[in-house]
């Protein structure tokens, strides 16, 4: 399918397994430059290695914890300056800990807020002037913070005088385990691509 897409660069966070790398693959195939970013350094560039031969599209990885506030500068900083622009920001990464209210810990949820929700709104906030720099782009976030960090880059955007330049949207799906098979795994990545051809 064609997104309308080839040429456009892409930025998306936890690019290196799963939901985040089905999403960085279909981006690639519709021959969008692709930043991806991660913690572990290794499966990384194993994964933007992978990415590139199989899509013949340029994929960039940078090392990074999105809970640190100078890593998420580094990694936009970086992405934008290997492509020269940012058009699409996926805010990926991460996983809210797991298991029963009880059994969690304060210090579980403080990571979480960290990574998903934090994380979430410093990408933001690192690449809001990329794109007014260079009039314009388009981020979409998955998972329920989504609604939450949404609301103030719309916000910040429009009152920016970009309402035409910037779009974002926040997207909610089902949680996709690492266990569901491919092919939901690819639906859910065309899916996101084509809101973000939107």
């Amino acid at each position: 399918m064609d997104l309308g897409l080839k040429g456009q660069v892409a930025l998306v966070t936890g690019g290196s397994k799963g939901i985040g790398k089905a999403v960085a693959r279909g981006l690639a195939q519709e021959g969008v430059r692709v930043a991806i970013c991660a913690r572990s350094k290794a499966s990384l560039e194993e994964a933007a290695q992978e990415l590139a031969k199989a899509t013949g599209s340029e994929v960039f990885g940078v090392a990074g914890d999105l809970t640190r506030p100078d890593d998420v500068q580094r990694i936009v900083d970086a992405a934008a300056s290997r492509f020269g622009r940012i058009d699409v920001l996926v805010n990926n990464a991460g996983a809210a800990p797991g298991g029963e209210i009880l059994d969690l810990t304060e210090e579980d949820w403080q990571k979480a807020l960290q990574l998903k929700f934090m994380g979430y709104v410093r990408c933001i906030k690192a690449v809001i002037p990329h794109m007014l720099r260079q009039g314009g782009g388009r981020q979409r976030r998955r998972g329920p913070e989504a609604r939450r960090a949404q609301h103030s880059a719309r916000t910040d955007l429009h009152a920016r005088g970009s309402r035409e330049r910037g779009r974002v949207r926040g997207l909610a799906p089902r949680e996709l385990h690492e266990r569901c098979d491919h092919h939901a795994r690819r639906r859910a990545a065309e899916g996101i691509a084509r809101l973000t051809a939107a």
